[in-house]
């Protein structure tokens, strides 16, 4: 499908999937604007070269904003300018095990973050947003493989915890009675929550980076999480979640 007639904002653009999705559009014909604050989670000089690969690739049709989407006004500004037809949201504070020691960090960047590239879209006219969720809103569940109509309300960490809100804050924008902020699709189906993604700082036992794993083969052994069809070796450098 082309996609010539679209502008598209990405956030988090410059991670391991964001420039991927940006790629992805910008092989399609689209002009993509991303957004990225560079958080030194990982590590941000691989972020701009990632950044750099794209603006060489397709340097008429992509452009970049180093921001921080929790700050109001500055996302809405730029959706405005840039007459952004559609969003794909998947700026996050990342990390399970961080966000046990910074839980405020976290609701403020993915849950505030959230709200605010939701409410930037709506006020700019952006009638279609796409959300990226994680499979870390399934908690302990020991069903395998996850489904949609699994339960997701026992979070058993602050980062799924706010992953789980930023779903709630969709849906509340979806079901609005205001007309303006109904436009605001919550599709996060379409993100990354049946999937465990290990970018490129996260290698495997055979020395893969860049590893996107589909959770329809997914155990839980221990509270580690487990894909079959995986070396001995790659289950040992697996992370937990």
């Amino acid at each position: 499908m082309q996609l010539d007639s679209e502008r598209i904002l990405v956030t988090g653009s410059a991670g391991f999937i964001g420039s991927h999705v940006c790629g992805a559009l910008l092989s399609r014909g689209a002009r993509v604007v991303g957004v990225d604050s560079l958080d030194p989670f990982y590590d941000p000089d691989r972020k701009r070269l990632n950044h750099d690969a794209l603006i060489g690739a397709h340097p008429e049709r992509f452009v970049w904003h180093e921001v921080d989407i929790t700050g109001a006004g500055t996302i809405e500004t730029i959706m405005r300018d840039a007459g952004v037809t559609g969003v794909i949201h998947l700026a996050a504070k990342a990390g399970v095990r961080p966000s046990i020691e910074d839980p405020g960090g976290y609701a403020l960047a993915n849950v505030v973050g959230t709200q605010r590239v939701l409410s930037a879209a709506s006020a700019a006219g952006c009638a279609r947003v796409v959300c990226a969720s994680s499979s870390s809103v399934y908690g302990n569940n020991t069903k395998t493989p996850f489904g949609e109509e699994d339960s997701v309300e026992h979070p058993i960490s602050p980062y799924a915890a706010t992953k789980r809100a930023c779903e709630l804050i969709g849906e509340t924008l979806v079901n609005s009675d205001d007309q303006r902020l109904g436009t605001v699709q919550m599709l996060v189906e379409a993100g990354g929550k049946h999937y465990v993604v290990l970018g490129a700082d996260s290698a495997l036992g055979d020395g893969r980076r860049g590893v996107v794993l589909p959770l329809a083969n997914v155990q839980v052994v221990d509270n580690q999480l487990i894909l079959r069809g995986l070396t001995d070796a790659e289950y040992a450098e697996l992370r937990q979640y």
